[in-house]
């Protein structure tokens, strides 16, 4: 049995239903097709090492192209520009693996795109970290089984584990505790309420986690991603107007990321939003919390700096101008650390400073030294 791979599926949930159909395990498929790799613990999602390509390619027909293409790797080339560092990539959540448990909250999925699919299946778009929202169902996905709380690891499911005596949906359960993640879609729901209609679990009524968002606010996040998955997948983004390859469009981003993540200016950007925008209340991160990466954080951490940054783009450059203004931070704390610095955030930045004078930081340096004579 040989099952092509479906659209945007990920390689391993490729492999497990490949394993499943012709009556195996995925451990035992992966040691058939590579009998002398002991890199089974690794993230089969980030890069698909040659000799498992190969035997794919061999085994089941599919192009060694077409394999490639349902890796990370494939992705992240096209969000940023070429580097070693393979430690610390950007925009792609990461797994970390250790006695066969996974460890980080770096897989997602959509309940309602599970329940829909006819074979459930994991997508890469979900291993994107600017992914917070499904665009299709419009709401938030899920990073972790909210029964036990455990990391969504559909590796250790039964349809990868016990082969042909499992169900092949158990793909879209936990892989701990069992619990079907598609009994969880939303169905139909009250947008005065903003509360479920259905659900045959009590957290799926009670439990913020479960509960829509404001329409107006997650839909326009769901319209960004959606925009952003579809620049990635292949062509530009238009921003006012504008064409922008992606890679440009992401380096500009991740700096935006961090600036309202940790950078020097960083809570007075926050502030400046939230006197701006009324949905920006739950904008960034917790203060006392330390960041290391955008990637590292939690769907919902990572939602709240994906929602200012959708509502800036929905009208570039002018929002982006009062915030700055008003949060009262420089070129240099805007820029800082940025490398390289994408020509269309540069530009504007030039034009809020405008280099020679800061006459919108008058006001501040006027009241600096008011305060500094008396």
């Amino acid at each position: 049995m040989r099952p092509p791979p479906l659209e945007d599926e990920l390689c391993s949930s490729w492999l497990i239903r490949l394993a499943r159909a012709n009556g195996t395990t995925l451990a035992h498929l992966y040691r058939t097709l590579t009998p002398n790799d002991h890199h089974f613990e690794q993230d089969l999602d980030r890069r698909v090492l040659p000799n498992l390509v190969g035997g794919l390619e061999r085994a089941t027909g599919v192009p060694r192209t077409r394999i490639e293409e349902m890796t990370l790797d494939a992705l992240e080339s096209k969000l940023r520009r070429p580097s070693g560092n393979r430690v610390g990539r950007r925009w792609v959540l990461p797994l970390k693996f250790q006695y066969r448990r996974v460890h980080a909250f770096g897989m997602q999925c959509c309940p309602d795109c599970l329940a829909e699919d006819e074979m459930p299946y994991y997508r890469r778009a979900w291993r994107l970290a600017f992914m917070t929202v499904c665009p299709r169902h419009k709401r938030l996905l899920l990073d972790q089984c909210p029964a036990c709380e455990s990391p969504i690891h559909y590796r250790a499911t039964p349809a990868a584990t016990r082969g042909p005596d499992a169900d092949p949906a158990s793909l879209a359960s936990c892989g701990w505790c069992g619990l079907d993640f598609r009994d969880l879609s939303f169905g139909q729901y009250d947008e005065r309420s903003l509360t479920l209609e259905r659900g045959d679990y009590h957290f799926s009524r009670q439990s913020p986690r479960f509960r829509r968002p404001l329409i107006s606010k997650i839909r326009r996040d769901a319209h960004f991603q959606g925009r952003l998955l579809e620049a990635v997948s292949g062509g530009d983004y238009v921003l006012n107007g504008t064409p922008l390859a992606v890679r440009e469009l992401m380096e500009g981003l991740f700096q935006l990321t961090r600036l309202l993540m940790h950078l020097p200016g960083a809570e007075a950007w926050r502030r400046a939003l939230h006197e701006l925008a009324d949905d920006m209340r739950l904008c960034g991160v917790e203060s006392d919390r330390a960041i290391l990466q955008f990637e590292v954080l939690r769907v919902e951490e990572r939602d709240r700096i994906m929602t200012p940054l959708a509502w800036l783009l929905n009208d570039w450059p002018a929002r982006f101008h009062k915030v700055s203004e008003g949060a009262g931070v420089g070129r240099q704390q805007l820029l800082k650390n940025a490398r390289p610095v994408p020509t269309w955030l540069k530009q504007e930045v030039a034009r809020y400073s405008r280099l020679e004078g800061y006459d919108h930081l008058r006001p501040h340096i006027n009241g600096t030294k008011e305060g500094a004579r008396r």
